[in-house]
């Protein structure tokens, strides 16, 4: 978006405990002058996996319990990470493949998995310490962009969308 490349994004920021209204605070004050950040909803980090998966019944899920299971990651296989995922890659179709055949699990929001996964195969178990993500609306502050009328409509429109789907 800095560079012109994209109009729009929609990201989540998360932490383990409280640093995430900071984090997001700090982002938001970092790009004030380039980028508009519109939060969406907030929403609970499940690890999603397999019903197959023996954790599956779970009903909250440890640190511990995690340490066990090999992950697959959401996102972009340019971004350079020091943790041992067994995938990253942008594509659900790929991560339910992953899910079902190398019993691993991946760490989404809720409704992320709620929109993505079915749920007659795959489950959504909450961390026992509960952590949550801010999903935020962000586009780049231009004038042509930002005051254009039929911009704005789409921003409006994706925010009542995502609100609704939130609930």
């Amino acid at each position: 978006m800095l560079q012109g490349n994209l109009d729009f994004g929609i990201a989540g920021f998360s932490d383990e405990g409280n640093y995430v209204n900071h984090l997001l605070n700090t982002t938001i004050e970092t790009y004030k002058d380039s980028l508009i950040f519109q939060p969406l909803f907030e929403d609970e980090i499940c690890c999603i996996m397999s019903k197959n998966n023996p954790y599956a019944a779970l009903k909250k899920i440890t640190d511990e319990q995690m340490s066990q299971l090999k992950l697959t990651r959401y996102n972009y296989t340019l971004v350079d990470e020091s943790f041992p995922y067994l995938h990253i890659s942008n594509n659900t179709t790929i991560h339910q493949k992953f899910m079902k055949e190398e019993n691993t699990a991946a760490i989404l929001p809720r409704q992320l998995f709620k929109q993505l996964y079915s749920q007659k195969e795959f489950v959504a178990i909450p961390f026992d310490y509960a952590p949550t993500t801010t999903t935020c609306l962000i586009y780049r502050k231009e004038k042509d962009k930002s005051e254009n009328l039929l911009f704005q409509t789409f921003i409006n429109t994706a925010i009542n969308l995502a609100r609704k789907i939130s609930n």
